[in-house]
């Protein structure tokens, strides 16, 4: 009996992480072929983020930062997404996404991205090289 309440237990916890939003892990993003790849995450001051922003929203609000920081890039079929790190300031929620992207002559470019957001509507996005 022991061994089914702690095989119970063990599921539940792996199940809320789930519905949850977590402080670090990782998501599947499309890269620019529009294949999915796992993408690490960390979300800086998490006690803060969590009381504004829910799993649903992050679900949201990641793809569509991830996508906003592929059309930046001049060729987006080579735009291939390493990690990002959520934060907040001012009530804006931040992602600073850092990914891969060929220039004109070929040459990968190690870019990142502050992808802004009001709630879960898109704001603005800087990049930087």
């Amino acid at each position: 009996m022991k061994k089914y309440k702690l095989f119970i237990l063990s599921f539940l916890l792996v199940s809320c992480s789930y519905i949850m939003l977590q402080e670090k892990g990782s998501i599947k993003l499309e890269n620019g072929e529009g294949k999915k790849v796992s993408v690490t995450y960390e979300i800086l001051d998490f006690q803060k983020v969590k009381q504004f922003l829910n799993k649903s929203e992050f679900d949201k609000i990641v793809p569509e930062a991830s996508s906003k920081a592929k059309e930046t890039c001049k060729y987006p079929l080579t735009y291939e997404p390493r990690k990002f790190e959520l934060y907040m300031d001012n009530g804006t929620t931040i992602i600073c996404i850092y990914y891969s992207a060929k220039n004109g002559f070929g040459v990968p470019l190690e870019i990142h991205s502050f992808v802004k957001f009001s709630g879960t509507t898109f704001k603005e996005i800087d990049t930087a090289s």
